[in-house]
């Protein structure tokens, strides 16, 4: 949940999580060194597309949990049946975090 719990930094646990998926892929630090070539322009005009914008990332997990939730909808009709496991903990911060096993 690191990447969507907060920040606690001034770029964002998503994007420091993308610049170490950057230390081991190509295209990612690609992407990256166009970004900041772009902001060290003296136009400093934005990229077209910016894909680790926070429009763009809320965008990308809201995609992500309807596929997990239609594909958990899915397997549990074709068993017919399931379990369900709940636990939650606060952080340091009082931030409630809840996990739902099925």
């Amino acid at each position: 949940m690191i990447a969507i719990r907060g920040h606690n930094s001034d770029e964002g646990q998503f994007l420091n999580l993308f610049k170490l998926l950057a230390q081991y892929d190509a295209s990612a630090a690609a992407y990256l060194q166009s970004l900041d070539t772009i902001r060290n322009r003296e136009s400093r005009k934005k990229p077209e597309i910016n894909f680790v914008s926070a429009l763009n990332v809320r965008r990308l997990l809201t995609i992500m949990k309807t596929m997990v939730v239609e594909r958990i909808v899915h397997l549990v009709s074709q068993q017919r049946t399931c379990s369900v496991i709940s636990d939650g903990t606060q952080d340091e911060s009082k931030m409630e975090a809840q996990a739902v096993l099925i």
